[in-house]
């Protein structure tokens, strides 16, 4: 179980030694849901009233909580300076019992254990429950579909069935403009309706979402949609520009931040490429499309993306994020979050405020962001040594400790001196990391206690080019936001959510759209 604490604290108006100035109290604890709340207490507060402000923090932390006080005197006239904060141990508060040893503001420690069963995410590195649902069905179409091509004489039975894939490769409007065509050729051929998956990242994931707006988009002859997309393509894109849609971009994006949600410019490119790919607003959202696998009438969709780090290169740190119909989640830990609450906030587990779902549009532009390369993933793409430039990203570390005869144990590590980068060479770290614009969302991690022997895990997946990973202060648990980015400048291919061992995937079929190799 994981126990969180419940932290009341009330300012009392009648402490103070004059209720006709507004003041204003700042209470600040590091760790918790809330982080920061402001209390202000004015001439029109009834008499006798008091402000309350909450905190829910992990219950073992035993934090502080930071007040930054007006300047105003109380208790006898004892003065406490602005901006001057005063720390109050929580391990000194009684528990279930009210402390009003301090300057106006009186306490309140209240402690709930919150069971795991409970939870408004899954923890796991199985499918969901959804997701084994429709392959059972899906298999079906694919036995008769495998039955009508291969000129079988008899019914396959489910264990033989293969799961079979489709992975593509970014490359902008040409591999969506492609990809439309590739799937065309798999109808003609029959070998749509053997496809369980299909896997997308960048442009890729236009085509998919523009295909699964209609429910039954792979029983229909694909030569409308293409025609369609067609049109949208070869017209003319300055009306996207007009005075009229930019007022509508700005209403737009006023609108998702009154609903909680963070604003970057990924938003504004993700409303630019529905305007440019529909006649009209498209209100799909990603959970809409479960009516379109939840018979197993269409391959499901897996959209992917990579959650970075600031200050940190994407060959330091990268954690693949996959999105479907049902559930959106970090394979590294093993923890998903339905699509239709990703975005919402998060703590240890549990929905704290709910946020609306995004249209797909916003996630189309967080899936494509174009934006969103540093200077160290240039140098990568440019098929250039990094290794010059990636030294000048790290702090330096020296091993310390002699290697022991014995082997050590997965979750124990080499004690080593770190020495952190001078000015110049921070800032130059600064510079060659920096990425121009990603897509920002709530971290449904936050609070959820990963760190106990997650090395010991056989599941947990880590990367071997990073140390980030054998560091759990660095896991995503302790940040505030996922930091999404386009994965295609990275790795140009949609091939991991596919790989994971619960998909059990048989046979891929990989389209490859990139410009020149045409080998991975």
């Amino acid at each position: 179980s994981r126990e969180v604490s419940c932290l009341e604290v009330h300012v009392n108006e009648t402490k103070m030694k004059s209720s006709y100035k507004r003041r204003d109290f700042t209470f600040t604890m590091k760790g918790s849901y809330e982080e920061t709340q402001d209390i202000s207490i004015g001439p029109h507060s009834r008499q006798g009233s008091s402000e309350t402000a909450r905190f829910h923090y992990i219950k073992h932390s035993q934090p502080r909580l930071l007040m930054t006080l007006p300047k105003e005197c109380f208790f006898c006239c004892v003065c406490f300076a602005y901006g001057c904060p005063v720390a109050v141990p929580l391990h000194s508060l009684d528990l279930g019992k009210k402390d009003t040893g301090y300057p106006c503001a009186c306490f309140h420690l209240c402690r709930g254990t919150l069971i795991c069963k409970n939870l408004d995410l899954r923890l796991g590195f199985d499918l969901c429950a959804e997701e084994q649902d429709f392959i059972c069905k899906r298999k079906k179409v694919v036995a008769a579909a495998l039955k009508n091509v291969l000129h079988l004489d008899e019914d396959l039975q489910e264990d033989e069935v293969p799961v079979v894939a489709v992975v593509t490769a970014a490359g902008g409007v040409r591999s969506m403009t492609a990809m439309f065509g590739s799937l065309l050729a798999l109808q003609e051929l029959g070998v749509l309706d053997c496809v369980s998956y299909i896997s997308g990242l960048s442009a890729t994931t236009w085509t998919m979402s523009k295909l699964y707006e209609d429910a039954n988009w792979s029983q229909k002859d694909l030569s409308g949609p293409i025609d369609d997309i067609r049109k949208h393509v070869t017209k003319s894109k300055l009306h996207c520009f007009s005075l009229d849609h930019m007022k509508y971009y700005e209403n737009k994006l006023c609108e998702r931040k009154q609903e909680g949600h963070k604003v970057s410019f990924t938003d504004l490119w993700g409303l630019f490429i529905d305007c440019m790919l529909h006649h009209q607003e498209s209100t799909h959202k990603l959970s809409d499309q479960q009516l379109a696998v939840n018979q197993g009438q269409n391959p499901l969709p897996i959209y992917l993306s990579l959650n970075v780090k600031d200050d940190f290169s994407t060959l330091d740190f990268k954690e693949w994020v996959e999105f479907t119909p049902y559930e959106v989640g970090l394979l590294k830990y093993g923890a998903f979050v339905r699509s239709e609450d990703f975005g919402s906030e998060f703590f240890m587990g549990h929905r704290m405020k709910k946020i609306p779902e995004s249209h797909i549009c916003f996630l189309e532009g967080t899936w494509s962001n174009i934006f969103s390369p540093s200077f160290m993933d240039a140098v990568h793409l440019s098929g250039h040594s990094e290794h010059f430039w990636h030294r000048w990203t790290q702090d330096t570390e020296h091993d310390i400790e002699n290697h022991p005869a014995l082997c050590k144990k997965p979750h124990e590590q080499t004690t080593s001196l770190s020495i952190p980068k001078g000015y110049l060479s921070k800032t130059l770290q600064e510079m060659m990391t920096g990425r121009p614009v990603v897509s920002t969302y709530h971290n449904f991690l936050k609070g959820l206690q990963l760190h106990n022997k997650y090395l010991e895990n056989e599941s947990f997946c880590m990367w071997k080019d990073t140390v980030l990973d054998s560091s759990p202060n660095q896991l995503n648990e302790m940040s505030d936001y996922l930091k999404l980015i386009d994965t295609a400048f990275f790795i140009n291919t949609s091939c991991p959510p596919i790989l994971r061992p619960e998909r059990k995937v048989d046979v891929i079929l990989h389209l490859n759209y990139s410009g020149g190799s045409q080998t991975l």
